[in-house]
């Protein structure tokens, strides 16, 4: 489930109540550290339920990430818990249940029953101090990278429930969608906002983490005086939104001003909302003209985006050698992602003379270079020993890396290393945790192995319908393999009520995708004559597509008809 969808699902289930919670209230930010272990706990409560986050980090390499020893990191988003008791609430997600208790003036984790999908550190009932102090004045007081909270705003707009004018108490997720929303209270209504409801006092100042509204005021001093960079720093704030109402003219205007001034990161920023019309109409022309203006400015992403358009055709005649001239330059500039488009060129000899060794070396230097999406390219390479020494546990490394830096597919392939156990000791509990940040990452492929799981009670307890709505999810993410499955369950009525002709659509989906699996099934269903008219040269010709591709089970049916 989407991160999105988790914040709808929530917000439709605020609660209206009444009286505000007394002084004592276990509203804040907490901490617990224990050895190199440091976890942050933050909660809103309301009349019988609250909301609540959870991040943690450890490891003897946390503050070295990827030079000294080892760090993990984990968040979890708005989670709901219900209330147990007086101080005493229940949080329950697919691995399990975990109680929240307060007293003394902590609150402790405790688990409950299974193993819920968190860190794993914190939450066998160690205690969880407050940080932080409760200011008078509207204040945005920053826990940690991950978490800012807001004191003593006004609500401003709201469709939760809670009165324009309210005073709230909200914490936001400098992680959760962009920062737009923000789990609030105000008296005893919990629910969801959006960060653009919270307004501080009269002035109308919107609510940010503090580093980005110190960042704006530093880069506002520097536009102001001249400096060009301050003004391109100061349109992509407003283009964000970070610091400051999003403004996506003013960012433009603020861009062309940097660009103006001679800072070609800002002609390339320019460029770019011209290419893709963010505030203004779409003109490939001119995003052309700023691309090379920024890339013969010395900035490295021009060169690229100048590249991109070569290579496509857009805006200019497609000119492949003049594209891989373009992403060199880029690349020799230090910018990854030109590396990662070289790397692209050389493996497809489009432009220049086919080179998968070459490729595969700026695949390595795109991800050692930050860009992420080459780490799981990279991984790929080692754990199939594909152009290098195959090396399951290098691969492992570089997913985790890519999966940490916010490539979905990276945390599905760690999710299949740790199910399979190859390059990493088995374990499905961590499988699932992993398939679940890639599925929430829209990564169609990490839904539908999640749900095998729970369909099979591997990792998780198992839960057939749960398993249906990941399939449905991965089938509607385009991922043929899900409608396949999807269809298994309404052909067998697993999670699902049993419906044959819903499960031929679907096979049939699945088929004209390119799953042969999807194929087999629908020979099937055509030779039973189950959900659809018995057609048995149909089946076979569905079996011969299945068996072709692959599928033993196609080849053993089509035998078994004598074609």
């Amino acid at each position: 489930m989407s991160w999105y969808r988790l914040i709808g699902i929530i917000a439709a289930a605020a609660l209206a109540g009444s009286g505000t919670p007394s002084a004592g209230t276990g509203d804040g930010e907490f901490f617990s550290r224990i050895e190199d272990h440091t976890t942050w706990l933050h909660v809103i409560e309301g009349p019988d339920h609250a909301l609540l986050t959870y991040s943690g980090a450890f490891g003897p390499g946390c503050r070295s990430k990827w030079n000294v020893g080892w760090c993990r990191t984990c968040e979890m988003g708005f989670t709901r818990a219900e209330r147990e008791g007086p101080q005493s609430y229940l949080v329950s997600d697919e691995f399990g249940r975990i109680r929240l208790s307060r007293g003394d003036g902590a609150w402790r984790l405790q688990r409950v029953e299974g193993q819920m999908g968190w860190c794993g550190v914190g939450w066998n009932g160690d205690a969880f101090g407050p940080d932080g102090g409760r200011p008078d004045a509207c204040a945005v007081v920053s826990t940690d990278a991950r978490w800012y909270t807001v004191r003593n705003a006004k609500v401003v707009a709201t469709d939760t429930g809670i009165e324009p004018g309210s005073p709230v108490l909200a914490i936001a997720s400098a992680l959760e969608s962009d920062h737009k929303y923000v789990m609030a209270r105000a008296g005893s209504t919990v629910g969801l906002l959006k960060r653009a409801d919270i307004k501080c006092g009269a002035s109308g100042v919107g609510v940010w983490p503090p580093d980005e509204v110190r960042a704006v005021a530093v880069y506002k001093r520097a536009c102001d005086g001249g400096e060009a960079k301050g003004c391109d720093d100061l349109g992509q704030a407003y283009e964000g939104g970070r610091g400051v109402a999003q403004d996506e003219e003013r960012a433009m205007a603020l861009y062309q001003q940097a660009c103006d001034g001679g800072h070609a990161r800002g002609c390339h920023h320019l460029g770019r909302t011209y290419w893709l019309g963010i505030g203004v109409v779409v003109d490939n022309a001119r995003a052309l003209a700023l691309f090379k203006k920024a890339c013969d400015g010395g900035e490295a992403t021009g060169c690229r985006s100048l590249g991109e358009m070569y290579w496509r055709g857009t805006g200019v005649a497609k000119d492949a050698p003049r594209a891989v001239a373009l992403y060199k330059q880029a690349c020799d500039g230090g910018d990854a992602e030109g590396c990662d488009h070289l790397g692209l060129m050389y493996e497809l000899g489009s432009g220049v003379a086919k080179d998968e060794t070459r490729a595969l070396a700026l695949h390595k230097q795109a991800c050692d270079g930050g860009y992420t999406a080459d780490c799981t390219k990279i991984g790929e390479a080692y754990e199939q020993g594909d152009g290098v020494v195959k090396d399951e546990a290098r691969a492992v490394v570089l997913y985790g890396r890519a999966c940490d830096g916010g490539d979905a597919k990276g945390c599905r392939y760690l999710g299949w290393m740790y199910e399979q156990g190859r390059g990493v000791a088995k374990d499905e509990v961590r499988a699932a945790a992993f398939y679940k940040r890639a599925c929430d990452g829209a990564e169609a492929g990490g839904c539908n192995n999640l749900g095998i799981l729970y369909e099979e009670g591997r990792g998780v307890v198992k839960d057939e319908a749960r398993a249906v709505a990941l399939y449905e999810e991965t089938c509607d993410g385009g991922e043929a393999m899900g409608c396949s499955n999807l269809g298994e369950a309404y052909e067998h009525g697993r999670g699902v009520a049993k419906d044959e002709p819903r499960a031929v659509a679907l096979y049939e989906q699945a088929c004209d995708g390119g799953e042969v699996t999807g194929c087999s099934d629908l020979g099937s269903m055509y030779e039973r004559g189950r959900g659809v008219a018995k057609d048995e040269p149909r089946a076979a010709a569905l079996y011969k597509q299945a068996c072709d591709g692959g599928d033993a089970k196609g080849c053993t049916n089509l035998k078994r008809l004598g074609r």
